[in-house]
C-alpha cells in the first residue's frame, strides 16, 4: 500500500481566475514553489495547504487529497 498526496490545485486556481502568481504574492512565496505545488512535484506542508485553502474559500480536502494506491 501506498499512500499518494494528489491535488487540484491548477484547477481551483482557474476556476477562481487566480493566476500562480497572484497565490504566490499572497502566501509571500516563489512563483516557482506554487508552480512546483500545481504540478504536483512538491508536497505542501500542512500550514501551507490549510492557508491556500483559506485564500481559495474551499475545504482542504477539495484541493488536497490522500490517496491510496495499492501496489504490487
Amino acid at each position: 500500500m501506498n499512500l499518494t498526496l494528489k491535488n487540484h490545485l491548477a484547477a481551483c486556481l482557474a476556476e477562481k481566475g487566480i493566476r500562480q502568481w497572484q497565490l504566490a504574492r499572497r502566501l509571500r512565496m516563489s512563483r516557482g514553489y506554487v508552480c512546483r505545488l500545481c504540478g504536483g512535484s512538491l508536497q505542501p506542508k500542512l500550514k501551507v495547504a490549510l492557508r491556500i485553502a483559506q485564500l481559495l474559500g474551499k475545504p482542504v480536502e477539495q484541493i488536497f487529497q490522500l490517496v491510496v494506491e495499492e501496489g504490487k
